[in-house]
């Protein structure tokens, strides 16, 4: 990995992602492409998506130092009940110590959250929503629904449910969405608790946020952006 980097480096890259869909899977083998990164002398900033598991010491400062810029942690909620349902492998706790450990590292943070899920309901939303008011110098993407697909999990829920049927070939997108509370709710309590954060995001951030993000890169910035709008 670290070769690929220099070579992407040398061809005039201004940012690397590394797109493995959660990089922090093996936390040996991260901490081995980071020194990697270091003895290579890759320069260009890069980021990653992790899990808010429990870290390993200094793992973050690890990963500073090798370029590390910018984490986006798949939170999905921070609701004790959503995160049993979606079986999730951390802790409400996980997730700010990972956060602080981010910050400590003078890493730029954004945290995704999927609402809607199986079992979500006002008072689930609503304890996602006063544990993200605590999560302080970040961004939070939120978003509404679970995808379904085929032979998994969330697919074999929507179909107890009837909200899809064995006939559905899913192609065109399909989105699970909880029986005990409507998009539209979910909607109006995040922007009622959002109170005008610039940092607090539904989606990709519509088109004002485009917009920035568009006149940013004209002007010759690289990376992500979010880090432009964290509070």
């Amino acid at each position: 990995m670290a070769d690929h980097a220099r070579e992407l480096e040398r061809a005039g890259a201004k940012y690397l992602y590394i797109t493995d869909a959660a990089f922090n899977t093996n936390y040996e083998h991260n901490i081995e492409v980071a020194h990697a990164f270091a003895r290579n002398g890759i320069s260009i900033p890069w980021g990653a998506f992790l899990v808010p598991t429990k870290l390993p010491n200094n793992y973050c400062h690890i990963l500073h130092e090798s370029g590390m810029t910018h984490v986006e942690f798949g939170t999905e909620t921070l609701s004790r009940c959503m995160l049993s349902s979606y079986q999730k492998p951390f802790s409400v706790d996980d997730v700010f110590e990972a956060h602080t450990a981010a910050l400590e590292a003078e890493l730029h943070v954004a945290h995704y959250i999927l609402l809607g899920g199986p079992g979500e309901n006002s008072d689930s939303v609503m304890e996602t929503l006063v544990n993200a008011e605590q999560l302080t110098r970040t961004v939070i993407f939120f978003f509404c629904g679970i995808r379904i697909y085929p032979h998994t999990g969330i697919y074999n829920i929507a179909l107890q449910e009837g909200q899809i049927s064995e006939s559905d070939d899913l192609l065109e997108p399909t989105f699970y969405q909880s029986r005990y509370i409507k998009t539209e709710e979910i909607l109006r309590m995040v922007e009622k608790c959002a109170k005008g954060r610039e940092n607090w995001l539904f989606g990709s951030g519509g088109y004002n946020t485009a917009r920035l993000l568009s006149r940013l890169y004209k002007h010759g910035y690289s990376g992500p952006l979010w880090e432009r709008i964290i509070r």
